[in-house]
C-alpha cells in the first residue's frame, strides 16, 4: 500500500509540472494588451495574471501563440525551498525544493502558428522528521525522503483569423518522470531500531490536453478562455520492504488532473489597463480533498503612475494578496522597470485541525536595460520576502528571487527559505 503522502505530493509536482508560479516581476504580452506572464507561460505561448503562488493552475492560453514573431526563444529556471516545524502536537521537520529548466520555440507561418515546448530537466527532493508517541506511551521516529524528476513537452498549434479578431489555439503534452521514496520507522524502546525501512520508486507517463481562445473586438479590450481537459497518467511502482525482503511491482492506475477553466479580460483606456481572470478548478476527481477551487485577480496599470493589483484565491486555504509597482523613466538610458510591496495573508491548518492565519510581507523591484543593437532589452529584477508568524505555529519566511530577460531570452531564478 502506497502511504498516501507519496500519491499527494506526486499529484502536487504533476501540476507543478503543468503550472509554473508567476509573480509581479514578470512580462509578458497579449496583443497590444499588455499582461502579467513568467518566462515559462510566455515560452509555451501563454499569458496570466497571478500574482500568489499558491498550487494552481494560470491563465495559459495556447490562442496567444498565434501572431508571435517568426522565431523567438525562450528560457526559464525556476526553484523552490520549504522548511516548516509544527509543535502543536509533535515535532516534526518537513524540507524540500523543486528546479526547473524551460526551453520553448515559436514559430509563425502565415496565420499559422506553432511551438515547440520542453521541460527537459526538474528536480525535486523532500524529507520529513515526525516525533511523536502512541497511545501506549513508546516514543517513535518516522524518516520520510525523496527525489524525483519529472519531464514534460508539448506541441502547441494555433489559427489566427484578423478580420474576426479571432485566435484559437490547442496544446498537447506528455509527462513523465519518476520519483523515489525511502521511509524508516524507529522505535526508541524496541530493538533492533528500525522496525520497517521501505523504498519505493514510483514512475508516470500521462498526457494533458489544453484548449484557448482570444477575442479583441476593439483595440482597447481583450476577452480570453482557456481550459485543461481532465487527463489521467499511468502510474507504477517498485517497492522493496527491508523487514520481510518483500520486492514487488505492481501498476496504481491512474492520478487524475482535474478540469480547469480560466477567464480572463483587459481593458486599456488611455495609459490605463485593468486585467483580470477568474480561475475555477474541478478537484472531485482527484485524490485531494474538495470539490472545486475558485481565484480571482483583477490589476490596474497606468504607465509612469501607482499601479494596483488585488488578488483573492481559495483553494483548502483563504488567501489575499495585494501588490503594486510604480514605473520611473531616466533619460540615462536606466529604466525603473517595476517596484511593489505585496501582502498575502493564508490561513494554514495547524495540528489541533484549526486554521491559523500567516501573514506575509513581500519587496520587490526590478530595472531595464536597453542595449545598443537589435537585441531589444535586458531586464534585471530582484525580491525579498518576509513573513510575520500570527498563529505562533513555529513558521518564518525569509526569501529571495532573481529575474532577469535578455532579447527575447528569459531567465528565471528563485529560492524561497522558511526557518524558524
Amino acid at each position: 500500500m502506497i502511504p498516501y503522502t507519496l500519491r499527494g505530493g506526486l499529484l502536487a509536482v504533476l501540476l507543478l509540472s503543468l503550472s509554473a508560479s508567476a509573480g509581479p516581476l514578470s512580462r509578458g504580452g497579449w496583443g497590444q494588451l499588455e499582461w502579467t506572464a513568467n518566462a515559462a507561460d510566455a515560452g509555451r505561448g501563454g499569458t496570466g495574471l497571478a500574482i500568489s503562488d499558491s498550487l494552481r493552475i494560470p491563465l495559459r492560453n495556447p490562442a496567444a501563440v498565434s501572431g508571435g514573431r517568426l522565431t523567438r526563444i525562450q528560457l526559464g529556471l525556476g526553484a523552490r525551498g520549504l522548511t516548516a516545524i509544527d509543535n502543536t502536537t509533535s515535532t516534526s521537520d518537513v524540507t524540500g525544493s523543486f528546479d526547473q529548466f524551460y526551453l520553448s520555440f515559436p514559430l509563425t507561418w502565415n496565420r499559422v502558428s506553432a511551438s515547440l515546448g520542453l521541460r527537459p530537466w526538474s528536480r525535486m527532493d523532500f524529507s520529513l522528521r515526525n516525533h511523536d508517541s502512541n497511545s501506549e506511551g513508546e516514543e517513535y521516529y518516522e524518516f520520510l525522503k525523496g527525489s524525483g524528476g519529472f519531464s514534460l513537452a508539448t506541441v502547441t498549434f494555433a489559427r489566427d483569423w484578423p478580420a474576426q479578431n479571432l485566435k484559437v489555439g490547442l496544446e498537447t503534452g506528455l509527462i513523465f518522470g519518476s520519483l523515489r521514496q525511502e521511509y524508516s520507522l524507529y522505535h526508541v524502546q524496541v530493538a533492533p531500531p528500525f522496525d520497517v525501512r521501505t523504498n519505493y520508486r514510483l514512475g508516470m507517463v500521462g498526457p494533458s490536453l489544453r484548449l484557448g481562445a482570444l477575442w479583441q473586438p476593439t483595440p482597447e479590450l481583450g476577452l480570453g478562455i482557456a481550459g485543461n481537459l481532465p487527463t489521467r497518467a499511468r502510474l507504477s511502482l517498485d517497492r522493496e520492504s527491508a523487514s520481510n525482503n518483500d520486492d514487488s511491482r505492481q501498476a496504481l492506475g491512474h492520478v487524475n488532473v482535474p478540469l480547469t477553466i480560466d477567464l480572463g479580460a483587459a481593458l486599456r483606456q488611455n495609459t490605463i489597463r485593468w486585467l483580470a481572470d477568474l480561475s475555477w478548478s474541478d478537484w472531485s476527481s482527484t485524490q485531494l480533498a474538495g470539490n472545486s477551487a475558485a481565484d480571482l485577480s483583477l490589476a490596474r496599470r497606468q504607465d509612469s503612475a501607482l499601479s494596483l493589483a488585488l488578488g483573492v484565491e481559495r483553494l483548502h486555504e483563504d488567501d489575499f494578496t495585494l501588490a503594486w509597482y510604480r514605473k520611473w523613466d531616466w533619460r540615462t538610458g536606466l529604466r525603473f522597470e517595476q517596484g511593489y510591496l505585496a501582502y498575502n495573508k493564508a490561513a494554514l491548518l495547524g495540528g489541533a485541525d484549526e486554521y491559523k492565519d500567516v501573514n506575509l510581507l513581500s519587496l520587490g523591484a526590478g530595472c531595464s536595460i536597453p542595449t545598443r543593437d537589435r537585441l531589444g532589452w535586458m531586464d534585471l529584477g530582484f525580491e525579498y520576502t518576509l513573513s510575520g508568524d500570527k498563529a505562533g505555529l513555529g513558521l518564518e519566511e525569509q526569501g529571495w528571487r532573481l529575474h532577469a530577460s535578455f532579447a527575447g531570452s528569459d531567465l528565471w531564478f528563485r529560492r524561497p527559505v522558511y526557518n524558524r
